[in-house]
């Protein structure tokens, strides 16, 4: 991958990080800034794609054998899928004993402790039906991802009739839902092997550029609404019950996943042209994007404490800095700890593998 689009694709997750962060931030602030949300759902779709082209990029050039594979996609997922866990059961507790209403709310929505933890532990929130886990909204995605990763893996290096077996196990695990969005993982994919192949004409790739962000920005929000409605109708009525609420915009997420697709695909050849990032500022996208994975998964978690300990109707500016000062800081904190820590990660896990082989 040449080093424009990689610093392309890092600049966006980061601000697809942050779209997360602020369709959550109002609603524990009163509904100041409610102008920035409304972005976070389409910001994990993003998410998706950027999975799938990154995956296939690593399981090109480096990772070429399935104990590599598995060792990286481990450490990734739980050096910050294993602090939120923790992070996430702690704020919940705390909100019991800190802010009983809020603690009511979030009780009538969930499952027992122990189906919520194991399901988020083995990210089978999202399989079959699905388990909120406790104050971590955003958690959701990660029962989609992971068992795209375990598919992908099963496709690419088993052979045989244990491909065939695997897959068929791990579609039969991630239920209708899941499954639903694996064409989108899998869009992905096939981004990044597109940017390998023969080069586009320059018209052709200013053009799609061009076109992926008009669509994107002035004919997708509009179309959404309708497309997302339509969804419900390719849904046959008995079905409808096993379709998880992530689920159900469907339609209007293809039509957003191809245009993020068309969009990187036209920006490969023009990175690969022109010096869009200078050193400088690569380096600092470099930099937040190495924290967007925490981002993601603890800012609802501390936003929860924070709104807890500093409410906004009694307290609207102590809110509102707890909210974008305090609670950001302390991401970047854990982010220290733990996301950018992941080789800490990797080398448990190929200690365990070893010791599993051996």
């Amino acid at each position: 991958m040449n080093k424009q689009l990689s610093t392309y694709l890092d600049a966006l997750r980061f601000l697809a990080a942050v779209a997360v962060f602020f369709a959550h931030a109002p609603g524990f602030m009163g509904g100041w800034l409610w102008q920035l949300g409304g972005g976070g759902h389409h910001a994990v779709v993003f998410f998706f794609v950027v999975s799938g082209f990154v995956i296939s990029y690593v399981t090109a050039t480096k990772e070429k054998d399935a104990g590599t594979y598995a060792v990286n996609r481990l450490a990734r997922i739980y050096s910050v899928a294993g602090p939120a866990i923790v992070l996430t059961t702690a704020s919940y507790y705390f909100i019991g004993s800190a802010d009983p209403e809020a603690f009511g709310k979030l009780e009538a929505t969930l499952y027992d402790p122990v189906t919520t933890l194991l399901s988020a532990l083995f990210f089978l929130n999202q399989s079959w039906r699905e388990v909120i886990f406790f104050t971590n909204g955003p958690y959701w995605s990660l029962g989609y991802e992971v068992p795209y990763y375990v598919f992908f893996g099963v496709l690419l290096f088993a052979r045989g009739a244990p491909r065939a077996l695997g897959l068929v196990a791990v579609l039969a695990v991630m239920g209708p839902s899941v499954a639903l969005y694996l064409p989108v993982w899998l869009l992905g994919v096939f981004c990044h092997r597109c940017t390998q192949r023969k080069e586009l004409p320059l018209a052709t790739t200013l053009g799609l550029f061009g076109l992926s962000l008009t669509l994107f920005f002035f004919v997708l929000p509009g179309a959404l609404r309708s497309l997302n409605a339509a969804s419900g109708e390719f849904i046959a009525p008995c079905c409808a019950g096993l379709i998880n609420m992530n689920a159900k915009s469907f339609a209007g997420d293809y039509l957003m996943a191809a245009l993020v697709a068309a969009n990187f695909i036209a920006f490969a050849p023009l990175g690969r042209r022109y010096r869009v990032f200078g050193p400088r500022l690569a380096g600092i996208v470099r930099e937040l994007s190495s924290h967007t994975f925490s981002i993601y998964l603890y800012h609802m978690p501390l936003l929860y404490i924070a709104s807890a300990l500093c409410p906004h109707d009694r307290h609207p500016l102590l809110n509102a800095l707890a909210c974008l000062v305090v609670v950001p800081l302390l991401i970047y904190g854990l982010s220290l700890l733990t996301e950018n820590k992941k080789h800490v990660f990797r080398f448990f896990f190929q200690r365990r593998l070893a010791a599993r082989l051996s």
